[in-house]
């Protein structure tokens, strides 16, 4: 059993890890400080957790886990579901300890699964079926492991308990489907006919095929060349999706069916990966095997779904094809599961079909080695093997004859041609011959007659023949002799020559190796051995007493005692391997090498000693041949099968085969390795066992159905406890110590116990400290607690600027830091469940904890570089303690955050973005320069319209939502409107900074975002430097009017002309500007500053100010001040009698100013004081933009063509712009995503630039003619020599200049 797959083992997991989770409020949750996954308030009703692992070659899988049941459950079920298949249900109610969440008890329970599985993956499945919310009743687990019982090494698949030979031979020859990830799900070869070829993701599962894809008259198939083969085991998974009707599955191999199956709809709902919640969906696995040889294999599946592909639906993974390919016996290669291979399969060799054997004749042999022979054979030791007896009147296996039974025509076991016959056939074992020659008279072509075939004998087959040994001769008489033949004259014929060492003629023998070896020889004739009393031809037919014939020789009586003869021993009997065997020396029969009677070499398992014995050895791992060794263990456990190289199983066992009981195992005990081992928690005591409760809990006495003392007991004996350590109780009934909080006593499980179960002293009911309380508990008294707050860690979102947002890491109090290195190295920082590679964290310093207490903070940027469909949640982990002023440690370590929407846009609309800035930038000081032409020119209608676009569209980006990047860009180019630099340039703030003496307020919302100062006296140093010039110029023109009228310009008349009429002209200007400033100058500088001041009181009214220093006490009353000036101005213009004396039309026409100013203070009103609720700021200012519209459109205050189409356009696109900018509101985000935020941000600024080129377009029109018209009045007064006075009101024009 190997450990293969473990999760949510770590005590701070933070993730899923990998398992898709359905219907969960929350990943995790800490119950009693124990991290589980799901828990209280996250897994409830319909929760379910999910997990896809693919698995190496195995045939078994174990599941280990903790399972957490908690709060109400009242007899509902835990389902654990395997591959389909519910492998595990158990059914709770009322729990045993209050743990965590609300005020039901909990449970906790170690689950074990144990099932057979040879696939290639598992879908592990963990649901309930509770039917209330998580904060009523939840579940969780954690711990959860998977064993796997792996196939041999170097398997591609097996069964239970196959050895390696029985499954190396199935190899894997194609697969398919097999990756958990759909970005690598290959689908070569595979096609979905009547479907939509492509793949489908079922809670996070890859298929081919599936929901919405495969369906009715749909085929999955595939061609798949083969090797070589003819048996082959097919696995698949199918997916049967939602309404399965008792429709049917089919498999075609080749156009056959090979395979169908029936599959009912399931209606619990626990089970529904994807698709309609209504059914359960079912992934299980087949396996086929079958015969096949050809070279391809054709695959399809079908079925008979009839109902649309969003109904019922159809898909397939795990595709694997396995081919039995066994290796050949006889290749001479010897493999690790064969004894032997000699190539051939001929038996009695020695090996046949690569298993040892004897070799012909042997009747014992070991590993192929003979070592005593069949009758009828003859045992030759120096090779171990065995030579037949050819004339011991038996016929062996290879004998055609017997030398004795057929002597004339048998040799050697073989026939062979007598020597008077030409030919032979043998015929029922009778010899036919025929003669030649014989009865004939000498005729003309015969010599000679001998009446006989014998050659050598002067005459043969009718012709002179030569003679034996005759080299020549002349009328049948040798004249010269072969070489080792001598010529006797005496009988004038060739005899041989004996003792050459050639046996010629009628020699019987001659001197040499092999005679001597068989038979005596004396001048080349036989001779026999002396206690031979009958020989004839070296053949001995009877010997003398004590002798006995055997094989035509005299060898002595072995058996009788006496060494005679060729006999080197004579133990009086045939028992081998004892020494002396048939009175030769032997040695043992384990000893595969002797010589004269030592071994020099053992068989196998056998070690040789110093004295040249074989001797076994019991733990070398070899199991000795010919032996009592039955197994070797290489230890001395008994009981493990194997015990002192014997087989031997458990005790007890009825029935054991080679190690291995039969027997079936009794009540109490469960089968594991052919060994019955007793089964603790079933309640039954057995042997082995001391006791049995039925849990696992080790504090009630007995543990693993052994005796163990219960905790916290400090005197016991057996199971029973007599005394409890301090701080605990003894129950006798429960026999465990337990510990009741609040009797003053503080006991391991107890952080504290201050004698009471109250909650807000420091010491909870609980007996846990509470936050912010630090407790010190006496020994044999009760804990004294005090208060003391512990500082907390938080995050805070700062801002978001471009595409980068700001959090804030804050703390609640001064900390410090006890190391001395830099603390920013232990802060961990991620989004959660987003990938690495599309974001960048950066962390600022700006205060690192030192080694006393410090206002401590950090700024984390983040960057995301993709568009998401949700806002994502950063998480800070501190990794490292920090301490405050009283050492107390941080109260948490942890926090998250939610992001906003990232604002991203690709490069391309980036630079998009930027050119348009660019180019309103430029439009903007266009318009900018014509306005002051016009005002030097003396229209200043022109001029104040052009400062009412500029104004009001740099008060647009004030409007509280969040605009895209490419808006926020684009209005980046309103910073431009200010009067800051010519301020500057005369050193105007320099000058009033003694008086002001400038500070900065933070603003709120949006403005903070632009860093508006909301401090009163230094936003209105512009409209001060104003009204300071303004009435420098009146003064001036009083003084210089007194001036003229003192040095009577008349008189100058006389003197010159041109002088006369400039100090006229003068005169003049200065008069009708005094004048004007006098009537209408407080007016007209309201109105062409009313955004400044009304913006800048109302930001100093809402700024976040106590209002206790003297500087802010003068701020709020001059706000005040301001308002009441305005309104009492803007009241001086309403007359009642107006009304009466003009009619309601021309009335509403006529007051103008009144309701454009009017317009906007409320537009400034609702833009500052409504930041904080993006909504009602949207919808009051285009109810306010709406109604001046009506007016403008209503009355026509306008009399101008242009003029008035311009202010259409100019008051449209506020109107426009306040009202589509709801898309950008956070409540809508989920109904509009953010490129369609980017597309609307696109439309705003077209409308925006269209506003100010066509404003552009039409004051260019207007001063063109104004100055065509100058010019011509110019030369019409040349020709009439006549004065025209110029512009009757110049401080018209003068006071509505603002830069």
């Amino acid at each position: 059993m190997t450990l293969y797959y473990e999760a949510f083992t770590n005590p701070s997991f933070v993730t899923s890890e990998g398992w898709t989770l359905s219907n969960a409020l929350s990943t995790y949750s800490d119950c009693s400080g124990t991290r589980i996954l799901g828990g209280y308030n996250a897994f409830g009703s319909k929760a379910k957790a999910m997990k896809l692992l693919q698995l190496p070659p195995h045939f078994m899988i174990y599941i280990t886990m903790q399972f957490w049941r908690i709060d109400s459950w009242d007899s509902e079920f835990l389902y654990i579901d395997l591959d389909g298949t519910l492998s595990y249900t158990a059914q709770y109610g009322v729990g045993h300890v209050q743990l965590c969440g609300g005020a039901q008890s909990d449970s906790i329970y170690s689950l074990t699964i144990t099932q057979p599985h040879v696939f290639q993956s598992v879908i592990i499945l963990l649901t309930t079926n509770l039917n209330s919310l998580p904060n009523d009743e939840s579940w969780g687990f954690r711990d959860f492991k998977l064993y796997l019982d792996l196939c041999p090494s170097g398997c591609q698949s097996c069964q239970a308990k196959d050895q390696f030979l029985e499954c190396q031979a199935w190899t894997i020859v194609s697969s398919a489907f097999l990756s958990d990830q759909l970005s690598s799900f290959k689908t070569d070869g595979w096609s979905i006919i009547s479907g939509i070829q492509d793949n489908t993701a079922c809670s996070s599962i890859p298929i081919f095929g599936g929901y919405g894809k495969c369906g009715v008259q749909s085929i999955i198939t595939t061609n798949i060349t083969m090797p070589q083969h003819y048996l082959i085991k097919i696995r698949f998974r199918i997916a049967y999706i939602d309404s399965w009707d008792s429709e049917n599955l089919y498999f075609y191999i080749d156009g056959n069916l090979i395979f169908q199956i029936t599959h009912k709809p399931i209606v619990y709902g626990f089970r529904s990966y994807c698709g309609s919640d209504t059914y359960d969906d079912y992934l299980p696995n087949y396996e086929i095997r079958m015969f096949h040889r050809k070279e391809s294999l054709v695959i399809a599946f079908t079925s008979t779904l009839n109902e649309g592909f969003m109904n019922e639906s159809l898909g397939i993974r795990d595709f694997e094809i396995f081919i039995y390919n066994q290796q050949d016996c006889g290749n001479l290669i010897k493999e690790s599961h064969e004894q032997c291979d000699d190539g051939n399969i001929y038996a009695f060799d020695g090996c046949f079909n690569c298993v040892y054997s004897c070799v012909e004749g042997c009747s014992n042999c070991m590993d192929g080695i003979c070592f005593e022979c069949d009758i009828g054979w003859i045992f030759y030791l120096d090779f171990n093997t065995c030579i037949p007896i050819v004339d011991d009147t038996q016929f062996q296996i290879w004998e055609e004859c017997d030398d004795t039974l057929q002597y004339e025509i048998c040799l050697n076991g073989k026939f062979f041609c007598p020597s008077n016959c030409k030919s032979v056939q043998i015929w029922y074992l009778f010899i036919i011959c025929e003669s030649i020659c014989q009865n004939q008279l000498i005729l003309n072509d015969i010599q000679c007659t001998d009446y006989n075939l014998q050659p050598f004998d002067k005459c043969h087959l009718c012709y002179y023949d030569l003679q034996q040994g005759c080299q020549l001769q002349s009328n049948g008489f040798c004249i010269q002799c072969l070489n080792g033949w001598i010529f006797d004259k005496n009988q004038n014929i060739c005899i041989p020559i004996c003792g050459d060492l050639v046996i010629l003629g009628d020699e019987q023998c001659d001197i040499n190796k092999y005679t001597k070896s068989q038979f005596g020889c004396n001048q080349c004739e036989y001779y026999c051995q002396d206690e031979c009393i009958d020989c004839q031809f070296g053949k001995c037919y009877d010997c003398i007493l004590g002798w006995k014939l055997k094989n035509y020789q005299c060898e002595s009586d072995c058996g009788n005692k006496i060494i005679q003869g060729q006999e080197e021993c004579d133990d009086m009997n045939s028992i081998r391997f004892d020494g002396c065997n048939n009175c030769r020396n032997d040695c043992q029969k384990e000893c595969s090498y002797c010589q004269q009677g030592i071994c020099l070499d053992c068989i196998y398992g056998w070690h040789i000693t110093d004295h040249f014995i074989c001797e076994s050895e019991c733990g070398d791992n070899l199991i000795a041949l010919i032996s009592d060794e039955e197994c070797d263990d290489m230890n001395e456990i008994p009981y493990d099968g194997c015990y002192n190289c014997t087989y031997q199983c458990r005790q007890n066992c009825k029935l054991c085969i080679k190690g291995i009981c039969q027997d079936k195992c009794e009540s109490g005990y469960y089968e594991l390795d052919y060994e019955c081992l007793p089964i603790c928690g079933d309640g039954i005591i057995v042997e082995r066992e001391d006791c049995d409760d039925q849990n696992d809990d080790q504090s009630d006495g007995c543990f693993k159905c052994k005796f163990n003392c219960p905790d916290h007991c400090k005197i016991c004996e057996q199971e029973q406890c007599n005394f409890c350590e301090q701080g605990y109780e003894l129950s006798p009934i429960l026999n465990q110590c337990l510990t009741y909080c609040g009797n003053g006593m503080v006991s391991q499980e107890e952080e504290c116990d201050d004698m009471n179960k109250e909650d807000g002293d420091g010491c909870s009911r609980f007996c846990k400290i509470e936050s912010d309380y630090q407790c010190r508990n006496q020994k044999y008294s009760f804990s004294q607690c005090t208060y003391s707050k512990q500082p907390r860690f938080y995050l805070e979102f700062k801002e978001e600027r471009n595409q980068k947002q700001y959090v804030s890491l804050l703390f609640t109090q001064q900390v410090k830091y006890l190391n001395q290195d830099l603390y920013s190295k232990y802060i961990q920082m991620n989004l959660i469940d987003f990938d690495i590679n599309i974001y960048s964290l950066n962390l600022i310093i700006n205060q690192e904890p030192v080694e006393y207490p410090t206002s401590v903070g950090y700024i984390a940027e983040i960057q995301i570089n993709q568009a998401l469909s949700v806002r994502p949640y950063l998480e800070v982990i501190l990794d490292e303690q920090l301490y405050n002023s009283e050492d107390n440690i941080l109260f948490n370590q942890y926090d998250k955050i939610q992001l906003k929407q990232p604002r991203y846009i690709d490069d391309q609309k980036q630079e998009a973005a930027d050119s348009l800035k660019i180019a309103n930038k430029y439009l903007m000081n266009s318009i900018g320069g014509i306005g002051i032409l016009a005002f030097f020119l003396g229209n200043s209608y022109i001029f104040s319209s052009i400062l009412e676009v500029l104004q009001q569209q740099s008060y647009l980006r004030f409007v509280n939502v969040e605009f895209p990047i490419n808006l926020f860009i684009y209005f980046e180019s309103s910073n431009i409107i200010t009067i800051e630099p010519i301020l500057q340039f005369f050193k105007v703030d320099s000058l009033m900074a003694p008086i002001f003496n400038s500070i900065y307020i933070e603003s709120y919302e949006k403005l903070k975002f632009y860093e508006i100062n909301a401090d009163l006296l230094t936003n209105i140093q512009t409209q001060v430097f104003l009204i300071i010039v303004l009435i420098i110029i009146h003064y001036f023109c009083v003084l210089l009017i007194i001036f003229i009228d003192a040095n009577k310009i008349q008189s100058l008349l006389l003197k010159s002309k041109f002088v006369f009429k400039l100090l006229f002209k003068i005169r003049r200007l200065c008069w009708n500007y005094q004048k004007e400033f006098r009537k209408n100058g407080v007016k007209t500088f309201l109105i062409a500053n009313c955004w400044d001041l009304f913006f800048t009181c109302f930001l100093q009214l809402k700024s976040s100010q106590s209002y206790t220093s003297f500087r802010s006490i003068i701020c709020l009353i001059l706000a005040y001040i301001i308002f009441y000036g305005c309104l009492l101005i803007l009241r001086l213009y309403i007359q009642k009698n107006e009304l009466i004396k003009e009619n309601l039309f021309r009335y509403w026409i006529s007051k103008m100013d009144l309701f454009f100013t009017l317009k906007k203070l409320i537009f400034i009103f609702i833009l500052v004081c409504f930041q904080k609720n993006e909504q009602i700021q949207t919808i009051l200012l285009t109810l306010v933009c709406h109604l001046y519209l009506f007016y403008v459109i209503k009355f026509k205050p306008i009399i101008n063509q242009k003029d008035y189409c311009n202010l259409l356009m100019i008051e449209g696109s506020a109107f426009i712009f306040t009202l589509t900018s709801a898309v950008y509101w956070s409540q809508l985000s989920n109904l509009f995503t953010y490129d369609t935020q980017v597309q609307v941000g696109w439309a705003h600024i077209v409308l925006l630039l269209s506003v100010l080129i066509t404003n552009l377009l039409l004051q260019i029109i207007t001063l063109v003619q104004e100055l065509r018209m100058y010019i011509k009045k110019r030369l019409w007064k040349n020709d009439q020599k006549h004065f025209i006075n110029p512009s009757p009101y110049p401080l018209t024009n003068l006071m509505e200049f603002k830069f």
